[in-house]
């Protein structure tokens, strides 16, 4: 294999590894919320930025203005929605990148890649709730990669 080509397919592999990794942070933050609920049944004064820790403190500010900005964009729309909608159009395989890079080109927004990360991992939370209502399905490529598609 010549030097590009195994460039090209580390850059792939790197690719699909940010990918998965955004999958399983919005996995876990979509847990770490229905703990916050739950506690707060047994403790209403119970607060969850009391238990941030010294790396979150640092790093708030990225993240949350990415996060921000995304709940300000899509506020007052539904997720399931737009995802169904961008997965029908564009007929064709797609990940929770391709998703948040296909909502931005069609809001025209400016490149963001903080605002692009967090509306991936918005998209997938969003798709891994409709695989488990039978309206989407997941293809695994490579072991690594989450490719979707709607389950028809």
């Amino acid at each position: 294999m010549d030097v590009v080509g195994e460039l090209r397919r580390k850059m792939g592999e790197i690719g699909s590894e940010i990918e998965d990794l955004r999958s399983r942070i919005a996995v876990l933050e979509e847990q770490k919320s229905a703990f916050t609920v739950v506690i707060r049944t047994y403790d209403p004064d119970f607060s969850p930025e009391a238990l941030t820790t010294p790396a979150e403190r640092r790093s708030s500010n990225p993240r949350s203005s990415g996060t921000a900005t995304v709940t300000k964009l899509l506020g007052g729309r539904n997720n399931r929605h737009i995802v169904l909608d961008l997965l029908r159009r564009h007929d064709r395989l797609m990940s929770s990148v391709d998703l948040a890079d296909a909502f931005a080109h069609d809001e025209r927004l400016p490149p963001d890649q903080g605002r692009q990360t967090a509306l991936a991992s918005r998209f997938a939370g969003t798709l891994s709730g409709l695989e488990k209502q039978g309206m989407v399905r997941k293809v695994e490529t490579d072991g690594r990669r989450m490719l979707w598609e709607i389950d028809r």
